[in-house]
């Protein structure tokens, strides 16, 4: 550790980029339906560890990622920010979609207070996106 500013090198656990990769991993693992424990039993940790990984709150380990890439059946780029895997649940694709990305890194840096406008802002758009939408399918 660096003696003159300890914190140079000391791990910043639960910062933006820890949330994407942990939220790209549980939309991959959702993706697959597989569950946590499956997940932990493949990786040789614990399922507790797996929710730290997912929730951001503790960071996966470099030599991991190779790993769980595999497990995942995915690429270690479309666990990092920037590259991440849209939640099938929202029925939209990277390849279709390619700000949302963008857009759930950004959300995820954001404090509360920052996340509430921006959600706020989403919803006051909603009704434009979705009269947009029906005009494309018209």
């Amino acid at each position: 550790m660096n003696q003159k500013n300890p914190q140079a090198i000391a791990p910043h656990f639960g910062n933006g980029a820890d949330r994407v990769i942990g939220a790209a991993i549980a939309a991959r693992r959702s993706e697959l339906g597989m569950s946590r424990k499956h997940l932990a039993q493949a990786l040789g940790v614990s399922e507790d560890q797996i929710t730290r990984f997912e929730r951001g709150a503790a960071r996966v380990p470099a030599s991991a990622l190779m790993h769980l890439s595999h497990v995942l059946e995915t690429s270690v780029r479309a666990l990092l920010p920037g590259h991440g895997v849209i939640p099938a649940a929202t029925g939209y694709s990277s390849g279709e979609y390619p700000l949302i990305n963008e857009i759930i890194h950004a959300a995820l840096v954001l404090d509360v207070e920052g996340r509430t406008r921006l959600l706020a802002a989403a919803r006051a758009l909603q009704p434009q996106h979705s009269a947009h939408k029906r005009q494309q399918k018209s």
